[in-house]
């Protein structure tokens, strides 16, 4: 009877260990072999990060020659360099390339990512809107 007892249960320990051995063998190539990818890409995530960080960089240098021109008058000309001084205390982020400049009234700014295709712009009102392939006369 021990025997009997201990060789039904060996026998319920190999069918379950075959049961879960084919169905993560089944798994694993049913994984392989579709068309959807494995792990859903954070590039979307990457890519909202870096655009991001292109708008926050023109609306910074806004917010900086927005402050130089409390101070000196708002005809008066306000770019990178000037933005940049301690005085009005812009930092470039390392990753994104900007031009900005101009008055008040004229000031306009583009900043786009490198890891990213993605170019912004910015009117005298602070309004940052994205550039669209039509927008760049392309």
């Amino acid at each position: 009877m021990r025997w009997t007892a201990g060789l039904v249960a060996l026998l319920f320990l190999f069918f379950g260990a075959s049961i879960g051995f084919i169905g993560t063998a089944h798994q694993t190539a049913w994984m392989i072999t579709s068309d959807k990818p494995l792990l859903k890409s954070s590039w979307g995530y990457k890519a909202r990060a870096y655009q991001s960080d292109a708008k926050s960089s023109l609306r910074n240098i806004y917010l900086a020659c927005k402050a130089y021109w409390a101070d000196h008058g708002s005809d008066r000309s306000c770019n990178l360099n000037i933005a940049q001084t301690t005085t009005y205390s812009y930092i470039q982020s390392r990753d994104v390339v900007i031009t900005a400049g101009g008055s008040e009234k004229e000031f306009h700014g583009i900043a786009g990512h490198l890891r990213d295709n993605g170019w912004f712009m910015i009117n005298p009102k602070g309004e940052i809107e994205e550039i669209k392939e039509s927008d760049s006369g392309s």
